[in-house]
């Protein structure tokens, strides 16, 4: 054989054959990336099924009713009152499905976790935690800097990703006013009522605001191309407290 002579020729076959290889290994590396994203969310969930280590505190929800606000201020008004009024015999039912949000379960706050938020519409359960900078929002919600604590006046505002990390708030936008919202605690479970929902830029701060006169929960996340923020507002509607156990 001349290999003066000798040409490499490429066939049409060939270039569809390295075409589609070229697709499906694309294809592949997109599918092993979202796997790992799951897995990531997976890992810090707080479902009943997960790993309880040491330093974990666990949360027994019982099948007790929860106390609604209404009730709550009813008793400190006949506490701080010298004439007693009488009790309402029809209290406002703030939470009517109360099989799906009175039941006896057990959640986790991981070590290093300040508590849990629990979205029951959007299937969000997941760990809370002080701070909203890049790195803590790899792993975490985050409370937001100079927010409230959770069943006090003002604003508690947390701050999760959207398409990026994580994604634990990546359905927040499909929340609906009614939809509730549990934030578990070392010694309470709050539930919040959804009341509004809007976008804002960036600068427009004023959601992170603290009423005077209200318990407000804000979750706050990124658009789809981040120019945008997609924030939800809740108000509290009633607490119990709960029993725990450090691991």
């Amino acid at each position: 054989m001349n290999l003066e002579n000798f040409k490499f020729r490429v066939r049409p076959l060939e270039i569809v054959i390295l075409v589609i290889a070229i697709v499906v290994i694309s294809f592949a590396s997109i599918l092993i990336k979202n796997y790992i994203k799951g897995k990531q969310l997976k890992d810090m969930s707080i479902a009943e099924n997960t790993t309880i280590e040491e330093g974990d505190t666990v949360i027994v929800i019982d099948d007790e009713p929860a106390e609604t606000i209404a009730e709550k201020e009813e008793e400190n008004n006949e506490n701080t009152s010298s004439t007693p009024s009488a009790p309402s015999t029809n209290p406002e039912p703030i939470i009517t499905d109360t099989n799906n949000y009175n039941k006896t379960q057990k959640i986790v706050i991981k070590d290093g976790s300040t508590g849990v938020v629990e979205i029951p519409a959007i299937n969000v359960l997941a760990q809370i935690t002080e701070g909203s900078d890049s790195e803590t929002l790899k792993n975490y919600v985050g409370v937001i800097e100079g927010s409230s604590r959770p069943g006090q006046i003002g604003n508690y505002a947390l701050a999760a990703h959207n398409n990026i990390e994580t994604e634990i708030f990546r359905d927040l936008h499909k929340l609906e006013e009614g939809d509730l919202v549990n934030v578990y605690t070392q010694s309470k479970m709050y539930t919040y009522k959804i009341v509004s929902k809007y976008t804002v830029y960036p600068t427009q701060v004023e959601v992170l605001d603290k009423p005077k006169d209200k318990k407000e929960i804000t979750l706050i996340t990124c658009n789809y191309n981040a120019t945008q923020r997609i924030v939800v507002k809740g108000e509290l509607v009633s607490q119990k407290r709960v029993n725990l156990s450090k691991m």
